[in-house]
């Protein structure tokens, strides 16, 4: 509806391994047949995929299950959330641009070092899917940052 109000070329939205809510096929469809650039942000949901289980901030207490469970897996298939998240987001054929925040050159040239998991191995699939259960638990406020 927005698309027929306001003609856009460019939207920035949220893509992240716990929030893929604007990667549904009815929704980027609609998107890439009106010509729409997607950037995406937030592909380490705001740092909270880089904080370890046992060092989970108070103010993200209540997503505390749902950040363990993903680090689980990540752990269990010897990755860290954040080079996932950016793999999916750098991968991802609706994607034209991938934005990220970092707090130092250093934190940069840390990021940019990181192998990329290709999409199609199969590595990555039963990755993926083991991540779609976890997504049907993320509390709302954990992706809305501006809750935290």
């Amino acid at each position: 509806r927005t698309l027929d109000l306001f003609p856009l070329t460019l939207a920035q939205v949220p893509m992240n391994l716990l929030d893929l809510r604007f990667f549904q096929p009815q929704i980027t469809e609609r998107i890439l047949k009106s010509g729409v650039e997607i950037h995406v942000r937030s592909v380490f949901l705001q740092g909270a995929l880089f904080i370890n289980g046992s060092e989970i901030p108070p103010r993200l207490e209540f997503a505390r299950n749902v950040l363990r469970e993903a680090q689980a897996v990540g752990k269990k298939w010897e990755v860290s959330l954040p080079a996932l998240s950016l793999s999916l987001a750098l991968q991802s054929p609706h994607v034209s641009r991938v934005i990220i925040g970092v707090t130092s050159s250093e934190e940069l040239r840390k990021i940019l070092e990181w192998p990329i998991i290709p999409l199609d191995s199969s590595h990555f699939s039963s990755l993926f899917h083991a991540f779609e259960k976890i997504r049907q638990s993320v509390p709302p406020r954990l992706i809305n940052p501006h809750q935290w």
